[in-house]
């Protein structure tokens, strides 16, 4: 019997979400998928040219050698949906072959492009902004023009994703007002000041405010958003109104979580439909122990009623939980242990990150994860903990502890 060709693409589609993180994945089973049979041939081509691989590094000059291949099998350009420009950072980009796969590949709907923006500035005429349904722009450090951006905004009509990681200027553009402020009907918003540590927290509020202000916060199910401390109480109040959010990372640069733990909470208790909540931050270097060793001294009792409403507040639907919030020995992480017993049978929560502390080491970040219900466990589900210490100079240098919840090796860690 021979497979129905809709049912062969079905089931080939779904290499481009079990991919695992290698882009090269899809392209080079559709390949191996087409020279199997005659009706295998189609469906395998469209997986293979559905997200082209073109690394600068993978190959000489991959761009011009697409666009040859274009040149020869014209057809193929049909089959492009997904283009992920990665330039290499050893020979200049050729802006020629750019423009002519931007042309050729009319019915892209998916760009990602990290680096090289000022060929993306040249060329944001021939992109197909009306059809592109994601769109994700830089990671390399670069700066680029905001007022560009947000033109190109008021023309991607059915986007439905956006990822921005971008270096801002110190003084933000007077451009920013030039362009319009259509809403976007945005799934999934990814937001980052690539400045890394050094980026300019004035210059972030403007840039966070044009985005957001283009965004209808209740259509959003994914938001990642890193910020600085002192942006925190203008953003946070956006995401309250992000009312039908499924996953949810909040990264504080230069801060840590626990000191912002009540207002966290003030704007958790508004977002019911979580399944996936990261509360991180983004510093120079990690606390020592001496630097935490005055929450086991001042204010720990703040802290634990802190922790209490927190975890009270979070909402039932929550599959993973990763929160770089200090809990001290005594009461503070024991309420982290009740936490995790509440949560043992009849809760959808798998997995919890949280820095706890340990006799060896003091703080360190403490993975939590339930193991299921069956038969060679006697029937009962658990709580696994465990975390890894980098403690030396070199690569092996680690320091691994694991242990179940409660059971009798607990004492071994736990202080």
């Amino acid at each position: 019997h021979v497979l129905p060709s809709e049912l062969l693409r079905y089931i080939f589609r779904r290499e481009l979400s079990e991919e695992g993180g290698f882009d090269w994945w899809a392209e080079s089973n559709g390949r191996r998928f087409s020279l199997v049979c005659r009706d295998w041939a189609g469906p395998g081509q469209e997986l293979a040219f559905y997200r082209p691989t073109l690394r600068g590094y993978y190959r000489k000059d991959p761009l011009a050698l697409f666009v040859k291949h274009l040149e020869r099998f014209p057809h193929l350009a049909k089959l492009v949906r997904d283009l992920r420009l990665t330039f290499s950072t050893d020979t200049p980009a050729n802006a020629d072959a750019v423009r002519s796969i931007l042309q050729r590949c009319d019915r892209v709907t998916r760009i990602q492009w990290p680096s090289n923006l000022d060929l993306l500035t040249a060329e944001l005429n021939v992109l197909p902004l009306a059809k592109l349904t994601d769109l994700r722009i830089g990671g390399s450090k670069q700066e680029w023009e905001i007022s560009v951006l947000l033109q190109a905004l008021t023309q991607c009509a059915r986007l439905r994703s956006l990822s921005l990681s971008l270096a801002l200027p110190a003084d933000s553009p007077s451009s920013f007002n030039a362009a319009g402020s259509q809403s976007l009907s945005l799934e999934t918003l990814r937001l980052q000041t690539d400045n890394g540590l050094d980026s300019d927290a004035s210059s972030e509020a403007v840039f966070y405010q044009h985005i957001l202000r283009r965004v209808r916060p209740e259509a959003l199910t994914t938001l990642s958003i890193t910020l600085h401390l002192s942006n925190y109480d203008t953003l946070s109040c956006w995401v309250q109104r992000c009312t039908n959010l499924q996953d949810l990372e909040f990264c504080l640069v230069e801060a840590d979580p626990t000191d912002r733990l009540v207002e966290l909470t003030s704007m958790l208790s508004h977002l019911m439909r979580l399944e996936t909540l990261k509360l991180t931050r983004e510093v120079r270097e990690w606390a020592s122990w001496d630097e935490d060793d005055y929450r086991r001294t001042w204010g720990l009792d703040e802290l634990a009623a802190a922790l209490s409403n927190f975890f009270n507040t979070l909402p039932p639907t929550l599959v993973e939980l990763v929160a770089e919030i200090w809990a001290p020995a005594g009461e503070c992480y024991n309420l982290v242990k009740t936490f995790l017993r509440s949560h043992l049978h009849d809760s959808s929560l798998e997995a919890v990150t949280f820095d706890a502390e340990v006799k060896k080491f003091g703080r360190v970040q403490l993975e939590a994860t339930r193991s299921h219900e069956s038969a060679e466990d006697s029937g009962e589900a658990k709580w696994c903990l465990s975390y890894k210490h980098w403690e030396g100079c070199s690569c092996g240098d680690w320091d691994y502890g694991s242990w179940e919840l409660e059971g009798p090796d607990a004492a071994e860690y736990e202080v």
